[in-house]
């Protein structure tokens, strides 16, 4: 009877807690069903990225949350949750309640983030709180699966298999919101660190979940392969599976590495398909993509050793890891808190190999004090590598760095065993030593064979890798040094073709300052190619004629008012129609004689004349195969700039071309990623069509450009 009693005073506090529930709701919303929309959508061009990042209530496999963390009565939330688990006796549905109160916390925080953020930024606060409780749940689970003797059952294999998949959406929620407090003015760094840390201890809870949870490593894989193709989005969305993946990975012990490693090639096979079909869209998508920036650089480092990817290709993922490299360096120079800053670098400073390499990457393309920072870092990380193979010599021969420097040498493969030498003991120097030698004779034979493809699968673009050539040429044997010197070559002259050819002023400064001053590297350069200093001379008055150009003055485009009153006139004194459309022309290409920039007139209607005649703005100026047809404009502008060199036309074009995309890119912002804002091209491109005389149209300028919006009188 105690038991029945005790049975039905539960039962009758639940009837109670649900009432209370159920009433709090009615008066939140008076009366009426709350119906939250979950802002997911990324502020980006890709629209593939805003389907890929977003993780709705559904995909956690709950209800849209209606009482939230903010609400003062939320308490009755909690209270009936911890009443259902004390109900539940059976381990594994405990672990099921578990994990469905964390995907429902976690779905609360996102829907504070979205809907409370911007007005009361005490809702950081609030949002971390819950995702530590869910963090909590996450752990609680794991233990009960730790716990479970059969682990044949199929529910746990279920419920395994759950975890993994819920691992990925989890961590694409918690880089939303932890992006979200990133650029919120008035939110401390420290929530970034929180976020951080909460990643990292649920990929830890989950990690240890699979391991405890499966019976040999092919479930395991299978497990990983299954949770990354079950999630949904676009076919890139394995770029961001293989980064979470990551996470994940260095959680788990060496015996359950290669299980993940093996899913990740999988994974990266899909992603080097889509991406040498689509390289314009790929390079986007990584250009764009949220998360760790500093394992987007890992995974571009996997996919750059892939047998999957062309040559020319392994040159675009130069360029993305550069860009990822600047992207992260912007991210650390937001952040003030110094332990915050700590927490981002953390996992790069574990003795892995390929976590070195990445740490070695920032620290060829950052500023001073960002270069110093990450020099810190490599010491760090060279010191735990010593620690991490002292106990066992053997193990760094199963090191995936070195395998891969062995198959598929690159530049930063002699940079970081050159670094790693000094830390080991006799026998593993040795094998480093092999793996070196071997290296430079591969580079050799590989030059032979596969010729410029090769030579693009090798060069990076960091100088610094010119010195370590050099060093490395010195303490090879005879066998070794023609594979060196080849190398050097090829590295060489990738340098210098940057220096040449790079449009982008800033990469071009960060180049010309990590070679002013290294007198090794310039004198290999050189020797090679030429002046370095008439290079840099060159190149620093080609962005600054660049810069004058843009910058110059151009008057205002007359209302339509004005363009109507102008036609007026002139209709009044008699002139027909061909006359008018000349008189507008003329008045329009003569607008740089008219003093102070005033107003010309005739813009409006050239415009729409052209407008007339090519039929819509997506499509102006394409050739039969869809491309624009800079040429003619180019031309159209030579016939009164016979004083420009073709090199400078060339700058001009290709600066065009880069901010019709930008263009499209903000048009695309502006539109939630839902597609190009017609008017905004359409004014873009007649702006480009009717560029005459030399001077640049004021073209619409994104945020984040470093070019500045020429000036009107």
């Amino acid at each position: 009877m105690k038991h029945k009693y005790s049975l039905l005073c539960i039962a009758a506090t639940l009837a109670f807690t649900l009432g209370a529930v159920a009433m709090v709701q009615a008066q939140d919303t008076n009366g009426e069903p709350v119906v939250t929309e979950v802002d997911s959508s990324q502020d980006i061009a890709p629209e593939e990225i805003a389907t890929d990042e977003q993780v709705t209530s559904n995909d956690l496999g709950v209800e849209e949350p209606s009482l939230l963390p903010t609400s003062r009565f939320y308490f009755f939330k909690n209270w009936k949750r911890s009443v259902d688990l004390a109900l539940t006796r059976d381990p594994i549905k405990k672990a099921e309640k578990r994990l469905q109160f964390a995907n429902e916390k976690i779905a609360e925080a996102q829907i504070v983030i979205d809907e409370k953020l911007i007005d009361n930024p005490k809702a950081a606060e609030k949002a971390t709180k819950i995702i530590e409780h869910a963090q909590a749940d996450i752990e609680k689970a794991s233990e009960r699966i730790e716990n479970i003797e059969d682990k044949s059952d199929e529910k746990v294999k279920k419920l395994v298999q759950k975890m993994a998949e819920n691992q990925i959406k989890h961590q694409k929620v918690f880089d939303k919101i932890e992006k979200r407090f990133e650029d919120h003015d008035l939110i401390p760094d420290q929530f970034v660190g929180q976020m951080n840390d909460i990643k990292s201890k649920v990929a830890k809870a989950t990690a240890q979940a699979m391991v405890n949870g499966v019976e040999n490593p092919d479930q395991m894989r299978e497990a990983f392969e299954s949770a990354m193709n079950n999630q949904r989005g676009s076919e890139l969305r394995h770029f961001r599976n293989v980064e979470i993946l990551d996470r994940f990975e260095e959680h788990l012990p060496q015996e359950a590495q290669h299980a993940a490693q093996i899913a990740r090639e999988k994974a990266q096979d899909l992603i080097a398909k889509v991406a040498e079909k689509e390289q314009e869209k790929f390079a986007q998508y990584v250009r764009h993509s949220v998360g760790d920036m500093t394992r987007h650089i890992k995974v571009l480092d996997d996919l750059r050793g892939s047998e999957g990817f062309s040559a020319d290709q392994v040159e675009n993922i130069e360029e993305l890891k550069l860009h990822t490299a600047q992207r992260f360096e912007d991210q650390w120079d937001r952040i003030k808190d110094e332990q915050t800053r700590g927490r981002l670098i953390d996992h790069l400073q574990d003795g892995n190999p390929d976590n070195i390499r990445v740490i070695k990457q920032l620290k060829n393309f950052g500023d001073e004090d960002f270069e110093e920072e990450m020099k810190k870092a490599d010491i760090k990380a060279a010191q735990k590598f010593k620690e991490k193979f002292k106990d066992d010599p053997e193990a760094i021969k199963t090191a995936n760095t070195f395998e891969r420097c062995r198959k598929n040498p690159d530049a930063t493969c002699f940079e970081v065993m050159d670094s790693l030498e000094d830390n080991l003991t006799d026998e593993q120097k040795e094998f480093i030593h092999d793996i070196k030698v071997e290296s430079a004779e591969r580079v050799s034979e590989k030059i032979r064979l596969e010729g410029d493809d090769f030579e693009k699968r090798f060069a990076t673009n960091s100088p610094q890798h010119i010195e370590v050539l050099q060093n490395l040429r010195d303490k090879l044997p005879p066998q070794a040094r023609e594979g060196i010197e080849r190398a050097l070559e090829v590295q060489t002259r990738n340098i210098n073709r940057q220096l040449r050819n790079n449009e982008d002023s800033e990469i071009f400064e960060k180049l010309r300052g990590q070679i002013e001053g290294q007198e090794d590297i310039k004198r290999e350069i050189e020797r090679r190619f030429g002046d370095v200093d008439e290079v840099f001379k060159e190149r620093r008055e080609e962005f600054e004629r660049f810069e004058q150009d843009f910058a110059r003055p151009m008057p205002p485009i007359p209302s339509p008012e004005a363009q109507e009153e102008f036609k007026r006139r002139l209709e009044q004194d008699g002139a027909s129609a061909d006359e008018i459309e000349q008189k507008l022309r003329q008045q329009f290409n003569n607008r740089s004689d008219n003093s102070q920039g005033q107003t010309p007139q005739g813009i409006q209607a050239d415009r729409q004349d052209n407008a007339g005649h090519n039929n819509g703005a997506i499509n102006n100026n394409r050739d039969e195969d869809g491309n624009r047809d800079f040429d003619r404009d180019r031309d159209n502008r030579d016939l009164n700039r016979g004083d420009q060199t073709d090199e400078n036309r060339r700058l001009l074009q290709q600066r065009n071309e880069e901010e019709f995309k930008r263009a499209e890119e903000r048009a695309r912002q502006q539109n939630n990623g839902q597609g190009p804002d017609d008017a905004l091209r359409k004014t873009f491109e007649d702006q480009l069509r009717n560029n005459q005389n030399g001077n640049l149209p004021p073209l619409p300028i994104p945020p984040g450009s470093n070019l500045k919006q020429p000036l009107t009188q």
